[in-house]
């Protein structure tokens, strides 16, 4: 096809297939004569962006595909995310080639045009996108190549990846479809990772995954995507809808850990040198997995750095980090067909394999990771490696839980101890009611500790308090000062333990065990009469924390101040909420609008101790920096956490009352965006500007905003704020009319994302194309917006759109 327009460059393209009753879509891109743009491919090289090559669908080739192949240094992300952009290597990963950055859901569109044919049915078509979206997820998720240095996601090689085809057609069937079904893909029950969902058209080449060509007659006889999907791969996968959405991050969480420290990221470190013992046995396991990193953790580490010739430190710095998540994706082979997943929970019914010793396999998996969490609660129960092997350890552990529950001490695990295995793990976990009993951190609480594990402490010595008054009242802050060692040598007194004033592993269990083993829960019975305006008392504040609590996931519910006291301002929002949730909306909190306040509360899955923001905070506070706790700096968390909805790049932190190094994170990232010195310390100019920007951003209807024009300055790949935030809709009202400048998220963070859409439209509107929103740019955005009517009146603007359309994307 040729396409052209005058005063554009002409755009030839090779190879477009069509298909009998099939519409397709060709997405060209049109330059300007006489240039002024410059390539936003990267190592564009000669690329000829005026002539396009399409080739042949994937499932006309005969090259086997050797997709476990790829990646060289793997690591292991946090959490699967949706990315808003991909990466591609035009071809091999092994060879030099040209790279492309594109949203997303037009990179599975793309290949899932070049990869299957349109006229399939449609659950072949569905379950062919599900694997394609779930293969990439999986390059993503496991770092593939990333984590081996490449500056790129995922190839366009079928040899090793899937086939994206840069200019390539859309059919609209599979758009569709795509449409439909965007973010969905494959997982195994009880694993978080998307499962390696290998292809290979069937034909001319097979696999040991889905055939392409297969689903076809399977979905004529009436198979579901999922169904066709379980005939390839095992029965235990299912679909799953992911939720969050993010720029592709590295897994490195950006600090050097060492002896002393305790964290999240080392207890995954730990976990993951665990696991690599089993292949490397000069690498001894760690016994207590806890997050602390302690001697063993040392011994281990060093070990680990010499088994791979990394200098032997003992710290864990990002070298180390990425070799070792690295070795963790190769021997769990996340990144194959048989991988063992990543377990994150148990299934919903105990299996049905009888496992002895010398058993392997995912059930074996399943078997270990039950008997490691119940080691938290049982010390009689050793803890094991999760190699997916029955031995000698495993044994031993399976007969002391046997022992313990009173069966038979063979360890062999049957129906009956699968059924105890099971019930004991549900019961550890809570089983749907109260809170879960905590485990020991791993490391002594004493004076000067500060954590939420001390405030879980202070918590139950305060519950313990009630029955022995000889024990003290604590301010639960998480600060381990003289008072609470003091009420700890008066438990330890009582309870026959050495008064140190320190709690061990063996206080801590006997602190637990006195108080029922549960954190004890805030009353949320009916008071017996009507809270109403004139009304005063601590379920009046109840009320008020819960109706703040709430009003974050209802914006319409106004915000109130906790202080005790039923005003005209508690009636409101009780009469909002009451509306909302169709009760007689009287303002009057009787039975039936306590109980569902109390439900509703409960099911956002928010905490007893939880406080909603109250208005009216400001400096009175005083300066606040780290090391500091109470009510002014859980109140500085709250404010934070509801300016991050805003601003994503300021990180959600802990409502704790307790200023430690996340919230100081917060706290500079919110001066950088404000232009306020950023040493992380909230004096008075800090508290103002967080709660004048708070206010703010609670005022918004529907969080948009109304569009001004006036430019405030260059704004370029980096920058944040209100400015990018009005930046991108404008783009997405633009693009309405010219396609071929992508969506953007409106974020306010100004990503690669948003670069590509300004690039676009700077190559449409004979624009210097640098990605950088200055003056020229941003007038002329803000014109072409306003020539579109806002981006509101389509239908005055109709025969404008079609035109656009026509000339730019044929």
């Amino acid at each position: 096809m040729t396409i052209s327009a005058e005063g554009y460059e002409t755009v030839n393209v090779y190879g477009v297939s069509v298909f009998d009753t099939e519409t397709t879509d060709l997405p060209v891109t049109m330059h300007h004569e006489g240039g002024g743009y410059t390539r936003d491919i990267e190592n564009a090289g000669d690329t000829d962006i005026n002539n396009i090559y399409i080739g042949d669908n994937a499932l006309r080739s005969s090259t086997p595909r050797n997709a476990e192949g790829g990646g060289s240094g793997t690591r292991v992300l946090k959490d699967v995310i949706i990315p808003y952009n991909i990466t591609v290597h035009l071809g091999r990963p092994d060879r030099e080639a040209t790279n492309v950055t594109v949203p997303f859901i037009d990179y599975v569109k793309n290949t899932a045009s070049h990869e299957i044919y349109p006229t399939w049915p449609e659950a072949s078509l569905e379950a062919n996108i599900d694997a394609i979206t779930t293969f990439a997820l999986n390059r993503i998720y496991t770092e593939w190549y990333r984590g081996a240095g490449k500056n790129f996601d995922i190839s366009n090689s079928t040899a090793f990846d899937q086939y994206y085809v840069q200019g390539g057609e859309v059919f609209k069937s599979i758009s569709d479809v795509v449409d439909r079904v965007f973010a969905t893909y494959i997982q195994r029950q009880g694993y978080k990772d998307p499962y390696f969902s290998q292809f290979c058209n069937g034909t001319t080449s097979t696999c040991n995954g889905m055939s392409q060509w297969g689903t076809v007659p399977l979905a004529e006889a009436g198979y579901t995507p999922l169904q066709i999907l379980k005939y390839y791969y095992p029965n235990d996968i299912t679909l799953v809808k992911a939720t969050k959405y993010s720029d592709i991050y590295t897994s490195y969480p950006g600090y050097t850990m060492s002896n002393g420290m305790n964290s999240n990221d080392i207890k995954t470190m730990q976990q993951y040198l665990n696991r690599i013992a089993t292949n490397f046995p000069l690498i001894k396991s760690i016994t207590n997995p806890n997050g602390y990193f302690g001697a063993d953790t040392v011994a281990a580490v060093k070990a680990f750095q010499q088994s791979f010739n990394l200098t032997p430190t003992g710290v864990i710095d990002k070298g180390t980090w990425d070799k070792i998540s690295q070795i963790y994706v190769a021997v769990k082979r996340l990144g194959e067909l048989d991988g063992e997943g990543e377990r994150v929970d148990i299934g919903a019914n105990p299996p049905t394999s009888v496992i002895k010793a010398g058993a392997k396999g995912n059930d074996v998996v399943e078997l270990q990771f039950i008997l490691n969490y119940l080691s938290q609660f049982y010390d009689e129960i050793p803890p094991v490696l999760e190699n997916g092997i029955v031995d000698a350890a495993t044994v031993n552990s399976i007969k002391e839980f046997q022992k313990l529950k009173g069966l038979t001490q063979d360890g062999i695990v049957g129906p009956a101890t699968w059924r105890v295995l099971y019930d004991a793990y549900k019961s550890a976990k809570g089983g749907g009611g109260g809170g879960s009993t905590p485990q020991y951190p791993g490391y002594y609480l004493k004076v000067g500790v500060k954590d939420d594990n001390v405030r879980t402490m202070q918590t139950y010595l305060n519950a313990l308090s009630s029955k022995y008054p000889s024990i003290p009242k604590l301010t639960a802050d998480g600060d381990f000062g003289n008072q609470t060692k003091a009420a700890v040598i008066e438990f330890q007194k009582l309870f026959g333990l050495t008064a140190d004033g320190i709690i061990g592993k063996s206080t801590w269990d006997a602190i637990v065990k006195a108080a029922g083993g549960q954190a004890p829960s805030e009353d949320q019975s009916y008071p017996g009469y009507y809270l109403k305006v004139g009304v005063e008392g601590e379920k009046v504040r109840q009320l008020q924390r819960y109706l703040n609590a709430i009003s974050s996931e209802y914006p319409s519910i106004p915000k109130i101040t906790a202080d005790g006291a039923y005003g005209n301002a508690t009636a409101a929002a009780v009469k909002k909420y009451q509306q909302l949730f169709g009760l007689t909306a009287d303002g009057i909190t009787g039975q039936a609008t306590w109980d569902s306040v109390v439900s509703t509360y409960n099911k956002l899955g928010y905490t007893s101790y939880t406080s909603g923001i109250t208005t009216g905070a400001d400096s009175s506070y005083g300066t606040i920096e780290n090391g500091a706790s109470g009510d002014g700096v859980r109140q500085l968390q709250q404010y934070l956490n509801a300016i991050s909805v805003y601003y994503p790049t300021i990180p959600k932190v802990t409502v704790d009352g307790i200023y430690g190094n996340a919230t100081e994170s917060a706290v500079k990232k919110y001066q950088q965006l404000s232009g306020l010195t950023a040493d992380g310390i909230a004096g008075a100019a800090t508290w103002n500007s967080v709660v004048s920007s708070y206010n703010n951003l609670s005022s918004r209807s529907g969080g948009d905003t109304s569009l001004g024009t006036t430019y405030f300055g260059a704004i370029e790949n980096g920058s944040d704020g209100d400015n990018v935030r009005q930046l991108q809709q404008y783009l997405n009202a633009i693009s309405a009319y010219y396609p071929s400048i992508p969506k953007v998220s409106v974020d306010g963070i100004f990503g690669i994302g948003t670069e590509n859409a300004v690039k676009r439209y700077q190559q449409l509107f004979g624009l210097s194309v640098d990605g950088v929103v200055g003056n020229n740019t941003w007038s002329s955005i803000v014109s072409t917006y306003n020539s579109i009517g806002g981006g509101n009146n389509i239908a005055q603007n109709l025969s404008k759109a079609l035109i656009s359309r026509m000339l730019l994307n044929i």
